[in-house]
């Protein structure tokens, strides 16, 4: 078949693949396109029939194509057109299968009989390599719905089921089928039909994910309590629900025995007062569960002393006569002895509770006996005590938690101070082992004081226990110090002990294995500065702070101190007053109260830090709370810093001096 320059030329140049084959299926023409998409030469295409082994043709589920269902063989045998077939070739050229669209023209004579066919092929392979991928997106999506351990539901705006997966479907023991189309009223047994609607609307219309706990209606008519986490999304512009549904009734029955359980606790506790052993050892038994106890017992009684401590603090401020400044330090000291007391408490819970955490700084030895020594020089002398110190040397330099080493060596000191009326403390220091990477160091607190009987030496290091554990013993204490002492050394990868003889003295030592290697991390100046009242008196006079704590106490407290150190103050009582006013006035700063009625400072810190003319605005948390967690999860809602009730005037100043000065420079 002879074609005209012109035509040849249009031909070779197109990105159509074309083929013109005979009736009995000979190649009588081809352009370079379709040579190349087919995988030889146009002089290697003429002649050939359709039916050559070079080549195969694959519909598009990958199925290898009879001679019948070529698309040459179906235009023969029909005498009609085709248009719009896709298929595959594969041959030797081409290491991968080309995907075209296939056209295919039959020509006649005058006498009807067929003369040639002009096939026609473009190349579609990203197109189907595209819709190959979507495919299998679509199917994976389907398996790891359909699959999810969660019943999931697919819901339209007008609350019927657009798609469910296995797991919803055995939930509620209903076939797919029926599902598909399903208004969620006719398994919804909380809610009618008008309130479902309205639910879905605020749930579009906030835009947020929202978790709930409500009853599904089986299809055999067994109801059960569920968990819904469900968020609005948009598909090519339709709005869905995304539900995801739990089945808790093992939880709920789990809960209902607890509270069973609890009750009958309860019962038999107010039967059994007089049984105070057994009820301790119980207590002992759960202590990890305590946590939240102990940190609403640290919120009820940090709060009231913020207020005793800082109303102490004014009234000295005021100006008080001698014997009135006596009362007063009896007041703050006895405020300090029940705040020491309550620390005490909070430490041995979080040791107990696995929420406690060393922290990582440079160790000097040197300097930690210097501290301790300046801490009881005081005492050392008003009891004419002679202090000594013995050391060996140590690989230096270390790195541990300083502050806790500091701290156990004065629990040890000021034990010793307490239980000895003449004679000397020796500070002892000695190294035990290193490798290359550690060292186990020992510190010893001898005294030549009381002693202690051997019968009691094996109970000294639990906790609530003392020497003399009698209402009238002389020397007071919790019994805490000791047992803190112990767990604090086993963090450290050391131990805790102590020997002694009745009348002579004892001796109380800890060990802790220090890596050896400066701190990589920078120090962080920890001192406030004694002037930071005067300072914001004098470059911060004026600002306004708002102030969040749902007691009037402490209320009165803190803006008096804030007022008399130059400072406006506006006061809210809960989260949702302070809401309010930060959406009506700009702040320097914001102290906010974390438990409060109506809504907790964490709640309402969320809500200013995202919608309000102060989410910029530096926010100190003031909790009674002083757990590792509160800081953290005050941090987490968007807080600057945190102060534990009570709060020292002079760190409350200082604390706030610091973030007007970092929001000055922001």
């Amino acid at each position: 078949m002879q074609f005209d320059g012109s035509a040849s030329s249009i031909l070779n140049v197109l990105s159509t693949g074309v083929v013109i084959h005979a009736a009995d299926t000979r190649i009588l023409y081809s352009n370079p396109r379709a040579a190349q998409l087919l995988g030889l030469t146009t002089d290697q295409l003429l002649g050939r029939t359709a039916m050559d082994p070079r080549w195969r043709f694959l519909d598009e589920q990958g199925r290898v194509l009879t001679v019948a269902e070529y698309p040459i063989s179906r235009v023969i045998s029909s005498r009609h057109c085709l248009e719009g077939l896709v298929l595959g070739i594969e041959s030797p050229l081409h290491p991968e299968c080309v995907w075209v669209m296939v056209n295919a023209t039959p020509y006649f004579d005058q006498a009807e009989t067929l003369t040639h066919v002009c096939i026609d092929f473009y190349d579609v392979s990203r197109q189907k390599s595209l819709e190959l991928d979507l495919r299998r997106q679509t199917r994976r999506y389907q398996m790891l719905m359909r699959n999810a351990s969660d019943g999931i539901c697919i819901l339209n705006v007008d609350g019927v089921v657009e798609e469910v997966s296995d797991s919803f479907c055995a939930m509620l023991a209903y076939p797919r089928e029926h599902l598909m189309g399903m208004h969620i009223s006719e398994w919804d047994a909380s809610l009618s039909k008008d309130e479902l609607a309205t639910g879905i609307e605020t749930t579009i219309a906030e835009g947020m994910r929202i978790q709930f706990e409500t009853l599904r209606r089986r299809s055999d008519g067994v109801i059960i309590p569920v968990e819904v986490s469900a968020a609005p999304f948009e598909v090519d512009g339709e709005v869905l629900i995304f539900a995801a549904t739990r089945d808790i009734s093992e939880r709920k029955a789990a809960e209902a025995e607890r509270l069973n359980y609890q009750s009958e606790l309860e019962r038999q506790v107010v039967m059994r007062t007089a049984e105070l052993t057994q009820a301790k050892n119980e207590a002992d038994a759960a202590s990890v569960a305590k946590s939240a106890f102990l940190a609403n017992m640290s919120h009820e009684i940090r709060t009231p002393l913020h207020a005793v401590l800082g109303m102490a603090h004014l009234i000295r401020r005021a100006g008080l006569s001698e014997d009135q400044n006596r009362r007063m330090d009896t007041l703050q000291a006895s405020s300090n002895h029940l705040l020491n007391v309550i620390n005490a408490i909070l430490e041995l819970s979080k040791i107990e509770s696995g929420k406690f955490e060393l922290d990582e700084s440079d160790v000097n030895v040197d300097e930690l006996l210097s501290h301790v020594t300046s801490m009881i020089q005081d005492r050392l002398q008003s009891k004419g005590l002679i202090l000594k110190t013995d050391f060996t040397h140590l690989p230096s330099p270390l790195h541990g938690d300083a502050t806790r080493i500091q701290q156990a060596l004065l629990n040890y000191a000021s034990n010793a101070i307490k239980f000895t009326d003449e004679g000397s403390i020796t500070f002892r220091v000695s190294l035990v082992e290193e490798d290359d990477s550690s060292a186990l160091i020992r510190f010893e607190v001898q005294d030549t004081g009381i002693g202690i009987a051997a019968d009691v030496m094996p109970r000294l290091f639990s906790a609530f226990e003392q020497a003399d554990n009698s209402s009238t013993r002389k020397y007071g204490g919790t019994g805490l110090g000791l047992a803190i002492t112990r767990k604090i050394a086993t963090l450290m990868g050391g131990d805790a002990g102590a020997h002694s003889i009745l009348g002579v003295g004892s001796t109380f030592w800890f060990t802790a294995r220090l890596r050896k290697g400066f701190n990589s991390k920078e120090q962080q100046p920890t001192d406030l500065h004694l002037m930071a009242e005067e300072i914001l008196s004098r470059d911060h006079a004026g600002k306004r702070i708002l102030l969040v704590d749902d007691e009037p106490f402490n209320r009165l407290v803190t803006q008096s101190l804030l007022e008399e150190a130059g400072l406006q103050v506006d006061l809210a009582h809960d989260g949702r007053m302070a809401i309010h006013l930060a959406h009506e006035q700009r702040y320097h700063l914001i102290l906010m109260d974390i438990q409060m009625p109506n809504m907790t400072g964490l709640e309402a810190t969320r809500d200013i830090r995202t919608q309000s003319m102060n989410a910029q605005t530096p926010i100190i948390a003031m909790t009674g709370n002083a757990f590792d967690d509160d800081r953290r999860t005050s941090l987490d809602a968007g807080m600057n810093d945190l102060l534990a009730k009570p709060v020292d005037p002079i760190v409350l100043f200082g604390t706030i001096l610091h973030w007007l000065n970092e929001s000055a420079v922001n």
